[in-house]
């Protein structure tokens, strides 16, 4: 369930306001969906810095066969922030492709700016996730 993404128009900041006014049973509906084991699943590279797809095809369904409940990709805790916006596509496009609906697709949308990540949602969506984890925006100091 993508609460707030449909429609919403970054210029116009009243679609955030729309968006925040979910009511509680809609969310616990959204979050009942997912129990289980959900682990994050690290995304591999070979050599020269590529998707390892072969290495991350066989991580993926060794996870589910195992019997875990569903996925979640591209984390806080990961690679995420040193993914350019096309690796980011790559890696939730294989992901969608190889999961083919057995367990449900979570995919984090964290960034610096909150339009960057209201993007990312709507990628991730029209990409096949099942689910957005929308972490704060986290902050970089400048150098």
């Amino acid at each position: 369930m993508f609460f707030g993404l449909d429609g919403l128009d970054t210029a116009n900041k009243s679609g955030w306001h729309r968006a925040a006014r979910q009511t509680t049973k809609e969310i616990l509906v959204a979050t009942q969906k997912f129990t289980g084991v959900i682990p994050p699943v690290v995304v591999p590279d070979t050599e020269d810095h590529q998707l390892d797809v072969v290495s991350f095809e066989r991580s993926i369904n060794r996870m589910i066969d195992a019997g875990v409940d569903g996925l979640f990709f591209l984390g806080s805790s990961g690679e995420v922030v040193f993914s350019t916006d096309e690796r980011r596509r790559q890696i939730i496009a294989e992901a969608v492709r190889i999961v083919d609906h057995r367990v449900p697709v979570l995919v984090g949308i964290i960034d610096t700016e909150t339009e960057r990540m209201i993007e990312h949602g709507k990628v991730a969506q029209e990409l096949g996730a099942d689910a957005l984890v929308a972490t704060c925006p986290f902050y970089a100091l400048q150098a």
